[in-house]
């Protein structure tokens, strides 16, 4: 998880807002408007300056394709949307379907 400008938030007086994304064997997997996109090195995050927290939530028995090939038609290339449909709702969707775990609220 990355925060997007806390200073600015705080300065408005806004919630802080994240960028999330999964980790599953050293592939992370996020949701943009490319799409679900797989890439590594929490390469999603690197135009925020990296992840800056990261929150294990264990293993499980679902790989990380099987995840993508379910989910891929839900969070299709231009379907983004920063309130209704984003990388937040993703990282939730993905935690879900893999191990019914769900994203903390603190960072939807």
């Amino acid at each position: 998880l990355t925060s997007l400008s806390p200073q600015m938030a705080t300065v408005l007086g806004v919630p802080t807002a994240y960028h999330s994304s999964v980790i599953v064997d050293g592939e992370e997997y996020s949701f943009s408007k490319a799409g679900l996109v797989r890439a590594r090195n929490f390469l999603s995050h690197r135009h925020l300056n990296g992840p800056t927290h990261v929150i294990d939530l264990g293993s499980s028995q679902v790989s990380g394709m099987d995840m993508a090939k379910a989910l891929r038609n839900y969070f299709k290339p231009n379907t983004y949307d920063l309130l209704l449909k984003n990388c937040n709702h993703f990282s939730d969707c993905a935690l879900f379907f893999m191990m019914g775990a769900r994203l903390p609220d603190k960072y939807k």
